[in-house]
């Protein structure tokens, strides 16, 4: 069961590790196929040594 009102997302892009933070509402079970249209606006990076903001 799904808590709160965002869920994250953890997977592999581009050999990189990455978390997508997604709506409750978005993904019903562990395991369901999704798709990702990135909006480059919204997305935020960081450097994996320092983890501060790029």
């Amino acid at each position: 069961m799904w808590t709160g009102t965002e869920n994250n997302l953890y997977f592999q892009f581009a050999g990189s590790k990455t978390v997508a933070r997604v709506s409750k509402y978005e993904i019903s079970q562990i395991g369901d196929k999704v798709s990702f249209v990135f909006m480059p606006h919204k997305l935020h990076f960081f450097d994996s040594t320092t983890e501060k903001t790029i």
